[in-house]
């Protein structure tokens, strides 16, 4: 397990990546290839998921992503 953010608080996991909510935390993994992106994400405090997916290149500032884990973390 690793540990990233302010305090610390963001926690990688192998599989899935879990960050603090103000009701507990939601977990996401994300990925892409030269076709694809695609994005999974719940948050149990609120019985939320969210799954995204994009037939199109990868960009490093693609709004995709951002948008995906901004729909999961207002749930």
């Amino acid at each position: 397990m690793l540990r990233r953010g302010i305090g610390h608080r963001h926690v990688h996991t192998i599989a899935w990546f879990r960050h603090p909510t103000d009701g507990g935390p939601m977990y996401f993994h994300s990925g892409a290839t030269l076709g694809q992106q695609a994005f999974l994400g719940f948050r149990p405090d609120t019985g939320t998921a969210v799954a995204a997916l994009c037939t199109r290149r990868f960009r490093a500032h693609d709004p995709f992503l951002a948008t995906a884990y901004a729909l999961l973390a207002e749930a």
